[in-house]
């Protein structure tokens, strides 16, 4: 009877390593694929952030210096924002916020 309870303690023992030794895995797994899928979405973000601002660089170097008028960056911008689902906000030098998505027009 006494050999039974120690093989049973044994194999009730070993099980439940193996279950906590899987579940860390599962943990541990979890956190990296979190963490990586953060850092992707991150790394996507500043890349589609880069090509927007090559792609407006040419039309605001031709605003002139000090020139309040905006208007032909408007469609762009917006554009940018809806095919992104999302919002874009262009900042001078002094980190001021002087164009925005939400304030260009629909189309």
């Amino acid at each position: 009877m006494k050999l039974q309870s120690v093989r049973t303690r044994l194999i009730l023992a070993y099980a439940g390593l193996i279950l906590l030794g899987f579940t860390g895995l599962a943990v541990l797994a979890g956190q990296q694929i979190s963490q990586g899928s953060t850092e992707d979405f991150q790394q996507n973000l500043e890349e589609q952030a880069r090509l927007i601002a090559r792609s407006l660089r040419e039309p605001v170097e031709e605003l002139a210096e000090g020139d309040e008028t905006v208007a032909i960056l408007e469609a762009p911008v917006g554009s940018y924002a809806d095919q992104l689902n999302g919002r874009v906000t262009l900042y001078d030098r002094d980190g001021r916020a002087w164009l925005d998505s939400s304030s260009c027009q629909q189309r």
